[in-house]
């Protein structure tokens, strides 16, 4: 057998190049498999991890706020859920109409803000891209509601991307003790119209 070093240069080469290539391609399925089965609570749409920005956050959650980027403080100050479907279990999307409905919760400041697929917020016209106590006149335990749409409605309108998927993030400002356990009956209905 006669030794080819130009043969076992190549290989080596193509290992080298290889090996991140793959390796991070495992990595990135991971973190977005990780992204799409947050835990839920119960039968609804909103996604959480509690312990997100906190001390003992674990790696995968890192890298979960690190590629969302929306998720930043620990849970006494701010608790993040997410939903890309809606109360049915399908994808929340530009070409369907939805009422978001809930009852405005017992914290400092709460919002649901839009976000398009890649996680920015979504130009429009309104440059409305989030709902809150105040912009909804609602005070804490009393109903509010909304639509999500990408045509424009009359009322309490929240603008969707003209074409393409979307989320929404549900944020609690400041949530007093009370707040926890966290319960699904607490959390808005996303219907479709």
């Amino acid at each position: 057998m006669v030794f080819q070093f130009d043969d076992l240069k190549k290989k080596t080469i193509l290992l080298f190049i290889s090996a991140p290539l793959v390796g991070a391609g495992i990595g990135f399925s991971f973190m977005f498999f990780a992204i799409k089965n947050q835990p839920t609570l119960g039968e609804t749409p909103w996604r959480t991890y509690l312990n997100i920005g906190a001390s003992d956050e674990s790696m995968l959650q890192k890298a979960i706020r690190t590629r969302v980027g929306i998720y930043a403080l620990p849970k006494e100050e701010v608790i993040y859920f997410m939903a890309s479907t809606d109360s049915d279990g399908e994808l929340l999307t530009s070409d369907q109409r939805y009422e978001v409905s809930g009852i405005a919760p017992a914290t400092k400041i709460w919002s649901i803000t839009l976000y398009d697929k890649d996680f920015f917020l979504s130009d429009n016209a309104l440059n409305r891209h989030h709902f809150n106590a105040s912009s909804l006149n609602v005070e804490q335990g009393k109903p509010f509601s909304f639509v999500v749409s990408s045509t424009p409605e009359v009322g309490n309108w929240l603008p969707a991307p003209q074409k393409g998927n979307f989320a929404l993030c549900y944020r609690f400002y400041l949530p007093p003790a009370s707040a926890f356990p966290i319960n699904e009956s607490s959390l808005p209905k996303i219907k479709k119209l």
